[in-house]
């Protein structure tokens, strides 16, 4: 089956036609020192490096001195091989601002259990890259977890049809699909926002409407004391807060106050 789907120069010139005349920028998993030389002539500005070529160092060291941007999938590793990884593609002349460390789980379609996508996390703590996720499991769930967590890339693959021959197919996404994911991700980047707890203008607004102030639970007789049998809580929030209540009790009315009339000193 790999050797069927093999692209050849006359393929490769295909797809790098198709992408310049549709604005996309190509992306190849190079896996071997001969594909590299093959793609050395197209001038990528991008490479990747799939999860079973982590520990192969001499293709690390060719592809760092073309000092691109580079992805590279973590699928199997551990933090050290991953350690060594970048050390040998950052020594080799790829600048860390250029690197893309992708956290991924290598299985076919991968399990939700077998994610662990809190390790985007340990990878921002370790590594001074850009963190991405690669995602192998069914659906759009996982990517869009992985942005909130703070995946600043996502790779996932797609395909015409889920149905089709062949270990990704399944765990793939059809154009559909990737629109939606793309919608869903635009979304989730501006609902992540600030740590700050600030309210947002709307929220400002609506305060007014949703809390509640200190009304005349009954009619309040001018002199009258202010207690919880004449007191109680409604909308909207303008006036004294509920808040406040003990501060309000035993003291007398300077007015006169109908039922539901806004407490007002």
């Amino acid at each position: 089956m790999l050797k069927k789907y093999e692209l050849n120069s006359k393929l490769l010139d295909q797809i790098h036609k198709t992408c310049k005349k549709n604005k996309i920028k190509p992306l190849f998993s190079i896996f071997d020192l001969e594909s590299l030389a093959n793609l050395k002539k197209y001038r990528h500005e991008y490479f990747k490096i799939p999860s079973g070529e982590i520990t192969n160092y001499p293709l690390l060291k060719e592809i760092g001195k073309l000092n691109k941007k580079i992805f590279l999938s973590t699928g199997m590793s551990s933090l050290r091989e991953i350690k060594n990884a970048v050390k040998v593609l950052v020594n080799n002349g790829t600048k860390n601002k250029n690197l893309f460390i992708l956290h991924c789980h290598s299985d076919y379609p991968s399990r939700f259990e077998d994610l662990n996508l809190t390790r985007i996390k340990k990878l921002q703590s370790f590594f001074d890259n850009n963190i991405g996720y690669s995602d192998h499991s069914i659906g759009s769930e996982a990517s869009i977890a992985a942005v909130a967590l703070g995946a600043k890339v996502i790779e996932k693959h797609v395909t015409l049809n889920t149905n089709m021959k062949g270990p990704d197919h399944s765990s793939s996404l059809s154009i559909v699909d990737l629109v939606n994911l793309v919608k869903g991700i635009r979304n989730i980047e501006k609902s992540i926002g600030t740590s700050d707890f600030k309210r947002s203008k709307i929220e400002n607004k609506n305060k007014l409407i949703v809390r509640k102030s200190l009304v005349a639970k009954s009619d309040i007789k001018k002199g009258e004391k202010f207690t919880t049998s004449n007191l109680t809580c409604k909308r909207p929030g303008t006036e004294i807060s509920p808040t406040l209540l003990d501060k309000i009790l035993n003291k007398k009315a300077k007015i006169n106050f109908n039922k539901d009339d806004l407490i007002k000193l």
